[in-house]
């Protein structure tokens, strides 16, 4: 008996949704997770004990740095789409544009983010090659965040069967 079950995906609308949460990687996580359905509920468990011991800790941090990169690449091609008319019109504010978001700096992607009109605007957008591109799946932080699941139902597990 084969159910033909769409499977949960994360989206590239839903990295640009959580560009303002970045700073607390914890519900980013919790976030995606529960977008992908992952239902182990050690990312929960890890967050309402507070067991910030070293070691499960670090299941989370080690992917941190991954997670902000993945956000902050997918903000960064949406405002290049957005403003890709700029290569004709205005080479040189294209160019900045390109070297000020290589830097990964927050507050540089909000200044141009502030400049189209506000983050809302890129999400309900007519540019077609936009859109394609908000709604392409994103295999990459899908892979991050099953091994942060993977990471902490080990760590429970452990846990759980010698402590």
């Amino acid at each position: 008996m084969s159910e033909s079950k769409s499977f949960p995906k994360i989206r590239n609308s839903d990295l640009i949704v959580l560009f303002e949460k970045l700073d607390d990687i914890i519900y980013v996580i919790n976030f995606l997770s529960n977008k992908l359905e992952l239902q182990n509920n050690s990312i929960e468990k890890f967050t309402e004990q507070n067991l910030f011991d070293k070691k499960a800790r670090n299941v989370i941090l080690n992917h941190e740095n991954s997670i902000k990169n993945a956000v902050y690449n997918t903000v960064k091609k949406m405002i290049l789409i957005q403003n890709e008319s700029l290569k004709k019109t205005n080479f040189i504010k294209y160019k900045t544009m390109i070297k000020d978001l290589d830097s990964n700096n927050k507050d540089v992607f909000q200044k141009w983010i502030r400049e189209e009109g506000g983050l809302s605007l890129y999400l309900n957008t007519d540019n077609e090659k936009l859109s394609k591109f908000l709604n392409e799946k994103n295999s990459l932080i899908s892979r991050i965040i099953k091994m942060i699941n993977m990471g902490m139902h080990t760590f429970f597990y452990i846990i759980k069967k010698f402590f």
